[in-house]
């Protein structure tokens, strides 16, 4: 028998409303009261750009002047993939594309874009440093090239949860973690980059959130579309 949820009376509308009506004025508030002209931090940024040791204001911004934002959005990551894992089980069959539906395109498609995304992935991640790019562009790349690979696969893959998922889920957070640890000993302070090797340390730290995107990405993509799809 199913419940049915009770109708809301008239007062509880009205406070709804007025809720609505609130935050509505709030931003509209924080809208109009922005002022015409903003000179914003471009300046402020570009000007310190040689101390961050890297070349593009952009991944200055990330790992640099507010590197603690960056260290929790891996974070947040790394939680919502072991959220995932804790929902999906030991292994699961990927909702593959059916065999019956796979033509000679989807084999021509396995053959040339997987090499041509994972050298476009991997120059977005070395390209992040001087220019526009990065790490989690560049993990969303290759993501797609794990996707692409298992949708039009011959077999329907499988999506173990395995020691090596689990490290390529982690090792962005935890070098990134390790990284704060370590300027902490040598700097004084979580992630104060020493004045020799801030180039090194931010790659060393990119390519980390590079894998760790690639792969909670794929695997929130490639889960299957019911329980009935678990082995």
């Amino acid at each position: 028998m199913t419940e049915v949820a009770p109708k809301q009376g008239p007062g509880g509308r009205l406070v709804l409303a007025a809720l609505v009506m609130l935050v509505f004025a709030g931003l509209a508030w924080a809208a109009l009261d922005r002022p015409a002209a903003y000179p914003g931090l471009a300046s402020s940024v570009l000007d310190r750009l040689a101390d961050t040791g890297a070349a593009n204001p952009v991944t200055a911004v990330l790992l640099d002047f507010r590197a603690y934002d960056t260290f929790l959005e891996v974070g947040v990551l790394l939680i919502a993939a072991i959220g995932v894992l804790s929902l999906v089980g030991r292994e699961t069959r990927v909702a593959a594309l059916p065999p019956g539906d796979r033509t000679p395109v989807h084999g021509v498609l396995l053959r040339v874009l997987p090499p041509l995304m994972v050298v476009t992935g991997l120059w977005m991640l070395w390209a992040g440093t001087s220019q526009p790019g990065g790490a989690f562009q560049a993990g969303a790349v290759l993501a797609a090239t794990l996707i692409l690979l298992a949708l039009a696969g011959k077999d329907a893959p499988r999506l173990a949860d395995t020691i090596r998922l689990r490290a390529a889920l982690a090792i962005g957070f935890a070098g990134f973690l390790t990284a704060a640890l370590a300027f902490l000993m040598l700097q004084g302070g979580l992630l104060a980059y020493p004045a020799v090797g801030k180039t090194a340390w931010i790659v060393a730290i990119e390519v980390g959130i590079c894998l760790s995107t690639a792969a909670t990405l794929a695997l929130f993509y490639l889960l299957p579309g019911s329980p009935a799809d678990r082995a």
